[in-house]
């Protein structure tokens, strides 16, 4: 009965503690719920086996350290880093250079070191833009970028060519293009600054946020990308601006949406290279999403 009890236990910490790297990789709630109950059930059986007389088995010791300190490191680190999800995976391209796929990073929370300005109106989701170019203008939904890569037109061949002269307005937000050099050689359109409430914010600065998918399933993959600017509107909300270092415009223009305060789970503080390659997200097709080349300045 011993020796039966003493396989029992190993394998009940042993499910609890792959099952909490599991849900630390893949963010999966049933991992951690499995983690739980298998700790839980270890720890009764440990309980029994004491009131039976058995005392606490000499060789499930080493096993029951390791449950702990898996736990409690996990705990710590969302402790110091204030943070629910301490611990994100880069899965594709869009970050380059600065972050590869199979880059993990750690993720702090806290307040960001963000611009933010306050608006007169309420913010809407609203994707339709007006597009000017000289004397014409276009109202297109998301954004030029988006619309020309869908579109075949005069116009959009003209913003291939001179993508300065076009900007966009959203609402009380500017955006103004240029033709934007790619590692490879190669020059294409890319928004080049934001202006809002009369400040201009660069598309090559920002803080690193990571902040759930806009079209995600469960468990939700997260992404991380900068911050360049944020809104407060007349309700009081706040919505922050955020792009792919490698990614042509913002993530609002791209199909995705600002992103309300509330949703950001904090912002980078360390890189870990090739970590998330343990990932389910990981991804290493070359051909995936820009990863062949990247924006320079």
């Amino acid at each position: 009965m011993k020796s039966a009890a003493s396989y029992a236990l190993k394998a009940a910490y042993f499910a609890a503690i792959l099952s909490l790297v599991v849900f630390l990789f893949w963010k999966s709630p049933v991992a951690f719920a499995i983690s739980a109950a298998a700790f839980l059930c270890a720890l009764i059986m440990e309980g029994l086996l004491y009131a039976f007389g058995f005392g606490l088995l000499a060789e499930t010791k080493p096993v029951l350290v390791a449950a702990i300190v898996t736990f409690a490191f996990v705990g710590l680190l969302s402790f110091f880093l204030s943070s629910q999800s301490p611990l994100e995976f880069i899965s594709s391209c869009s970050m380059l250079p600065a972050y590869s796929q199979g880059d993990a990073v750690l993720v702090l929370g806290g307040a960001l070191d963000v611009p933010i300005v306050k608006l007169a109106s309420p913010y809407s989701e609203d994707s339709s833009v007006e597009v000017h170019y000289r004397n014409e203008t276009l109202v297109v939904q998301g954004s030029m970028y988006s619309y020309c890569s869908s579109h075949g037109s005069e116009l959009c061949n003209r913003f291939i060519e001179a993508p300065l002269q076009f900007y966009e307005a959203r609402g009380d937000i500017t955006f103004q293009y240029d033709s934007c050099r790619r590692s490879d050689g190669t020059y294409s359109p890319c928004v080049a600054s934001a202006s809002v409430g009369g400040s201009i914010v660069s598309s090559r600065n920002g803080t690193v946020v990571v902040f759930p998918g806009a079209f995600a399933a469960a468990p939700v993959p997260r992404v991380a990308h900068r911050a360049m600017f944020g809104i407060n509107d007349s309700l009081g909300n706040v919505y922050y601006f955020t792009k792919g270092d490698n990614n042509p415009a913002y993530d609002a223009q791209l199909g995705g949406q600002a992103v309300p305060a509330s949703n950001v789970s904090g912002k980078v503080a360390l890189k870990l290279p090739f970590l998330g390659m343990l990932s389910k997200n990981y991804n290493n097709d070359a051909a995936n999403g820009g990863c062949g080349s990247h924006y320079v300045d």
